[in-house]
């Protein structure tokens, strides 16, 4: 079996599966900053009930804005003229018949995950009636930094390595320094028990006020591309730990490969393409992304960036002219070159 990186352009018939994993759209940010009454006025006005477990968050910090809304509606109709190219139109509804079929919804229990989905869905599926949209599936397992995850006792053991904490202390004047803008210009309030903030927190602060205009002037472009890559160092640290990545991806990689194994055994001749969604966050991405390529050597990320909001791992799995089958892989719609491995490992 292959493994490429390309654009919903396959070889072959009509791919047998296509798997969607998205990170939600613009949110809020999840630390509390101090005007609450602006950020409240940036979320998505849209009723949501609670999907298979409590939406978590809801305060005003987290949520998806409107921009957010519109960003994952944009990727539904997106993904939709990708299936027209190649002559498919997504639809609900039993496997019996032909073209696309929405066969799975997964996403992690908070409001800007399930809310993002179902973004998504609208503009993948403009004409679906209200009561025939796809149930979605909560899946807390999918979320690598939740306190409940079998993962998260690790952290502290991987990030208290001595390398680690030497390469801490020579960015730990940058984290005081962009720490003290945010107090400073009002934007957060002191708290000395996490004085200075921790890189996760920096960069998802520092994005939020980007993109509506909000950073303190003493902080330019060049301080958030180094907080970005202080996030990223941390993320391979944990990464490149053998038992951290099976922990995290393992879960993943079994749900992802078990619809492949299904499909690619499926004695029905010509089967409708099967697509599935998974809705989650950065960091779920980044353990996919991690985990092919630990595995098949595929580099999906690029330019050292986090995945950011709205980007999107698509793999279609689909059987070529000499009937073997090829995992096609594209981050963000990106084209690439090939990358061919000899089998992959269910």
């Amino acid at each position: 079996m292959k493994l490429s990186r390309a654009p919903l352009a396959l070889r072959g018939g009509a791919p047998g599966l296509i798997q969607v994993i998205h990170r939600h759209g613009d949110r809020t940010p999840i630390t509390p900053l101090r005007d609450e009454t602006f950020w409240r006025g940036k979320i998505a006005e849209t009723a949501v009930q609670p999907v298979g477990s409590p939406l978590k968050h809801d305060r005003a910090w987290g949520r998806l804005t409107t921009r957010g809304l519109e960003e994952m509606e944009g990727v539904g109709e997106t993904l939709r003229q990708d299936l027209a190219r190649i002559g498919l139109k997504p639809r609900v509804g039993g496997l019996k018949e032909g073209g696309a079929v929405v066969t799975r919804v997964r996403s992690t229990g908070y409001h800007r995950t399930v809310l993002s989905v179902q973004a998504l869905l609208k503009g993948f599926l403009p004409d679906i009636k209200e009561e025939d949209v796809p149930d979605i599936e909560i899946d807390d397992l999918m979320d690598p930094f939740s306190p409940h995850h079998e993962a998260y006792e690790l952290l502290d053991n991987l990030l208290s390595k001595d390398h680690v904490i030497e390469e801490e202390k020579k960015w730990e004047s940058l984290r005081c320094r962009l720490t003290n803008a945010l107090i400073e210009r009002g934007i957060l309030e002191e708290n000395e028990t996490f004085k200075p903030l921790a890189w996760p927190w920096l960069y998802e602060i520092y994005i939020c006020l980007e993109r509506y205009d909000g950073l303190p002037e003493e902080v330019q472009d060049p301080h958030i591309k180094l907080v970005e890559e202080n996030l990223l160092r941390r993320w391979r640290v944990l990464y490149h730990d053998h038992t951290y990545r099976e922990k995290v991806a393992g879960h993943m990689r079994r749900t992802v490969m078990e619809s492949w194994e299904r499909v690619m055994s499926n004695p029905v001749q010509d089967p409708p393409t099967e697509i599935e969604i998974y809705s989650a966050h950065d960091s779920t991405m980044f353990a996919i992304i991690s985990e092919l390529e630990h595995r098949y050597g595929i580099h999906l990320l690029r330019d050292n960036k986090v995945p950011p909001y709205a980007s999107t791992l698509t793999l279609a799995l689909s059987k070529g002219d000499d009937e073997s089958w090829e995992v096609q892989a594209s981050f963000s719609g990106a084209c690439a070159t090939e990358t061919t491995v000899e089998r992959f490992e269910p």
